[in-house]
Order: C-alpha cells, then sequence, then structure tokens
C-alpha cells in the first residue's frame, strides 16, 4: 500500500496490482483518455503506477486541443464558482489562465496586442461590473442592425410578442 496527497486529498494505491508497461494483468483495467494534459502530469500518473500510451502533439493538433480544453476549463470555473468554494475556484481560474497562456503563445499573440484591443473595447463598450442585461431587443426590419441578428437564430432567437 502507498499513500499519496494530492491537491489536499488522500490517495491510497495498492501497488500489488501493477504490472510492466504493455502487460494488461487481470484486474486491471483501460480508460479512454485524448485528453490534452499539463506538462507533468504523465509523470505524476506514471509515478502513481499508471501505464499510459502517450503521443507528442503538433503545434495545430496543440491549437485544436487547446480550444476544447478551454471550454472544459471555463465550465469547471463555473461548476467551482456555483459551489462557491474559494480553494476550488482559485484552482479553476488559474486552469483558465493557463490555457489562455498557451493558446496566447500558440496563437502568436503578444501581451501587447491583447492588452490594446482589450482596453479599446472597455473603452468604447465598457465592463461587466455594473451588471447591465439585455432581455429583449426590438429592430425595424430596415434598421441595418437586423441582418446580424438574423445570422445569429441559435444565440438570438426571434420571438413573436404581440405588443399591447
Amino acid at each position: 500500500m502507498y499513500t499519496l496527497i494530492h491537491d489536499r486529498k488522500i490517495i491510497i494505491l495498492n501497488f500489488a496490482n501493477l504490472c510492466d508497461k504493455g502487460d494488461v494483468k487481470m484486474g486491471s483495467k483501460i480508460f479512454k483518455n485524448e485528453i490534452l494534459v499539463r506538462d507533468k502530469r504523465i509523470k505524476f500518473l506514471e509515478d502513481l503506477g499508471g501505464r499510459l500510451e502517450t503521443k507528442k502533439l503538433s503545434k495545430e493538433e496543440i491549437q485544436d486541443l487547446l480550444n476544447d480544453k478551454i471550454l472544459e476549463e471555463a465550465k469547471e470555473l463555473y461548476d467551482a464558482i456555483k459551489s462557491k468554494d474559494k480553494e476550488e475556484i482559485l484552482k479553476e481560474y488559474s486552469d483558465v489562465l493557463e490555457v489562455l497562456d498557451n493558446m496566447k503563445f500558440y496563437l502568436s499573440l503578444t501581451d501587447e496586442e491583447i492588452n490594446k484591443v482589450k482596453d479599446y473595447r472597455k473603452k468604447e463598450f465598457g465592463g461587466y461590473k455594473e451588471g447591465s442585461y439585455i432581455e429583449t431587443i426590438e429592430i425595424d426590419e430596415d434598421n441595418p442592425l437586423i441582418d446580424y441578428y438574423l445570422a445569429r437564430p441559435e444565440k438570438y432567437p426571434k420571438i413573436d410578442k404581440q405588443k399591447d
């Protein structure tokens, strides 16, 4: 038996069930992962006795998987915020930032470029601190703005509403 403390959780492992890489021993299970992981995660799992099948990804593959990863991490942050567990929120927030930093690297974006656009958008459109919320918008058919909304029916579904 081996006891490990990871992320403040106690993990107890029984190494009697482990065998050399390449062998699937009776009582062992193989789990499909197909997931982009942090650089040190493979060694961590191997140190715990996991036998992993891994590969190195191309730049294009990493970029594609980072797109999936940001959605995964944003969902985990959302769940942490809903739980109101500050430690979990901090952990998931840092994971989101880590993915964004890696996306920035693979997309060849600089902090200067990002901050310039961020500052412009904040100056032009504001932030989110005031809690402004739009429930519906009514647009005349001859208004060019209508094309924007009609082109995005899943995001902005048209509702039939009778005027009082």
